[in-house]
């Protein structure tokens, strides 16, 4: 296996960079469409985490049609959740209605009446567009299968940029493909991206978003990009700005403790303190997160506008600000942020526990017990620890604030922070050459396990 590592590494990094590239992006893009149009042909029936609303939404969107609160559900998805069901397995899928018989809206869920108008029409009209490119070029395909096969690209285009973020923090190249590949595999994204949902993003926001942190924080790229992509990422789904909140966290201790640690210099010499440092000013660091908080309330404030007159048929119970109460939440995220909501749709495995916590040590490793690593990446960890365990109350607490509804943590809301775990395990496996083996065995035993048992038993 060493000399075989050994010999890969070689070869690929003698060719030309546009080449490793090339290589990189048909591997991930190859693994990731095998394994999501795998698990949409094993699961057809519609995911109850809000496939039945998303696919009305994309149903509207392919005839140019928004979603506004108080839309009512049109026939594709009445037909969908009333003949192929919905749920994880298929001893568990329950129906509403008879199938080819239009039923009564009471009988749907919400009354017939669409949630889609929480996010944005972007990934709708997005998804719309590549399931008619896909239609087109395999005639005859539904439009369910198509929009569902797109989260192929999104899987596929997340690992890459996870693997070029990897790749620009300092980490070997086989390394980042192999870290890249047993992401792919963990069920939280292996079965979301098989689904039509704005969740197929979460790893390609999360890895862009870091990636342009990162190269902020570097001066290698100005504050405009990093506003740009933190805006647009929250466009998508606005729960994807918690990974640029992990960012500012990020810029923010590494502003203080260059601020704290300069200040003690000059004290020491010229017995005053000094705010000179060597990380982004304070306006570039509060515009990423101020950009994309705006651009998530603003769509918020712009579907209220929009809203059909209707009665009020929102399920969630009102909220109300409860700190010591959200604390209950921090342990959430890490609990299933690998597994995802997939318990029972996936076949029982050790992989993602023991994914979770050799990412779980190797971040700790990071962050608190490996002194050799450079500032930057303790900081990093430090700031991504923050994070995952303060992402479950925030989470409550801002839907509180915002839609004034009581939101448990999700799975899916947490997953667009797994780069952070993913940096902090490929740092510490480039350190040992035994680590690497250890990771191509992990991540070759883990998406062959995907691949080869889709279907809970």
């Amino acid at each position: 296996m060493t000399y075989v590592l050994s010999g890969l590494r070689e070869r690929l990094h003698r060719a030309p960079q546009w080449l490793q590239w090339l290589i990189v992006a048909f591997i991930l893009l190859t693994l990731s469409g095998i394994l999501t149009t795998r698990y949409v042909y094993v699961h057809t029936a519609l995911s109850p985490i809000d496939e039945y609303t998303y696919v009305d939404a994309v149903d509207k969107a392919t005839r140019g049609v928004v979603v506004r609160y108080g839309s009512y559900v049109d026939a594709m998805a009445r037909e969908a959740i009333s003949c192929r069901g919905f749920g994880l397995v298929d001893t568990a899928t329950r129906t509403m209605g008879r199938c080819g018989v239009a039923e009564p809206d009471v009988v749907y869920p919400w009354a017939g009446h669409s949630t889609g108008s929480i996010h944005s029409p972007v990934y709708y009209f997005v998804t719309a567009w590549l399931s008619k490119i896909i239609m087109a070029v395999i005639p005859g395909l539904h439009l369910i299968t198509a929009a569902r096969l797109t989260g192929a690209l999104w899987l596929g285009l997340g690992a890459l940029a996870l693997t070029y973020l990897l790749r620009r923090a300092g980490v070997d190249l086989l390394v980042g493909l192999g870290v890249s590949v047993a992401v792919i595999s963990m069920p939280g994204f292996r079965v979301t991206n098989s689904y039509i949902t704005p969740d197929a993003l979460n790893l390609l926001a999360g890895s862009v978003v870091f990636l342009a942190g990162l190269l902020y924080s570097r001066r290698k790229w100005g504050v405009l990009p990093f506003v740009i992509i933190s805006m647009a990422v929250t466009v998508v789904k606005f729960q994807n700005c918690f990974a640029v909140v992990a960012v500012f966290l990020f810029l923010v201790w590494t502003k203080v403790r260059d601020w704290w640690t300069a200040g003690r210099g000059r004290r020491r010499k010229h017995g005053h303190e000094s705010d000179a440092t060597g990380a982004p000013g304070w306006l570039g660091i509060l515009l990423p997160p101020a950009a994309a908080v705006a651009t998530g309330v603003g769509w918020i404030t712009i579907q209220r506008h929009m809203a059909l007159p209707t009665e009020d048929y929102w399920t969630d119970p009102p909220g109300n600000i409860d700190v010591a109460g959200s604390l209950y939440y921090m342990d959430d995220t890490l609990n299933t942020i690998l597994s995802g909501n997939w318990p029972v749709g996936t076949p029982l495995s050790v992989i993602p526990s023991l994914g979770l916590w050799v990412a779980i040590a190797a971040l700790c490793g990071v962050a608190w017990f490996m002194p050799e690593m450079p500032r930057e990446r303790r900081f990093f960890a430090q700031a991504g620890a923050v994070s995952l365990l303060g992402i479950g109350p925030a989470v409550n607490l801002s839907f509180t604030l915002v839609f004034g509804s009581e939101v448990d943590m999700q799975p899916r809301y947490g997953m667009v922070l797994v780069p952070i775990l993913a940096l902090c395990a490929a740092w510490t496996v480039t350190q040992r050459r035994p680590l690497r083996i250890a990771l191509a065995l992990f991540a070759s035993a883990a998406y062959l396990f995907a691949l080869a048992y889709p279907r809970a038993s």
